[in-house]
């Protein structure tokens, strides 16, 4: 009698440690599971998340927001020519909710541009209805004259989400984004590419962009012009 009470307390007790240790694995995986998705990092070219608002207001800056005294020099590959755009003004507004970041530039081929992003925009994205597509507003200035005016790009990048570009004709899609990408003899990282079916600030004709994190624009290609203008030297301050 003593000795089969004493078997089954030993059952007992094994069968208790078993539930015991499987309750502590069970923890630690989702610990581990959620300590990974907290890690990420969103606003990387391979995000295909949903974000908030202000996530979404926060991570695109990384591509679209740039600060007084940045500037960009640009080398058109077939005839040589260089063009330099330089920030001379940036500022964030927030009223309640509603946020909004800008920038101008000018360049030295006589172009102006103002680029900006305000969260009341944010529209439905046409490949994924459930997330809020962000817009960047982008308006061109040449001569004095306002040469177009809409909203070409967006965020968050998921690859074949398109945009109509708004206030003028043409849609631009996101076609694809890598890791990095080697160009003049400089690599940088986290990249996505669009195309414009009806790019207003190329004379209504098809145009590439590729923008590069806390880069901004490294590439634009008209080619119906044989034009392709590559990114040879910057200063970036964000």
């Amino acid at each position: 009698m003593t000795k089969t009470k004493r078997k089954l307390n030993y059952q007992l007790n094994y069968n208790g440690m078993k539930y015991f240790l499987v309750l502590v694995c069970t923890y630690l995986f989702v610990l581990f599971a959620l300590s990974s998705c907290d890690k990420r990092t969103y606003g990387s070219a391979d995000d295909d998340y949903c974000p908030d608002d202000n996530n979404a207001f926060e991570d695109m800056k990384a591509w679209y927001y740039f600060k007084e005294g940045t500037y960009w020099i640009y080398e058109e590959q077939n005839t040589g020519q260089l063009d330099t755009v330089i920030v001379y003004s940036n500022q964030e507004i927030q009223v309640d909710t509603v946020r909004q970041f800008e920038w101008n530039s000018i360049s030295t081929s006589g172009s102006e541009i103002h680029q900006y992003v305000n969260t009341t925009w944010a529209r439905d994205c046409h490949e994924r209805l459930s997330c809020k597509c962000q817009k960047v507003f982008v308006s061109q200035v040449l001569g004095g004259d306002v040469t177009g005016e809409g909203a070409p790009f967006f965020y968050p990048h998921d690859v074949g989400n398109w945009s109509t570009n708004f206030l003028e004709d043409g849609i631009t899609t996101l076609t694809s984004k890598s890791d990095s990408m080697e160009l003049k003899g400089y690599t940088y990282y986290s990249i996505i590419n669009y195309t414009n079916d009806t790019d207003y600030m190329s004379f209504d004709l098809p145009a590439e962009y590729v923008f590069a994190r806390n880069i901004g624009l490294i590439r634009k290609k008209i080619p119906a012009l044989n034009q392709d203008w590559q990114l040879i030297e910057s200063e970036i301050y964000q």
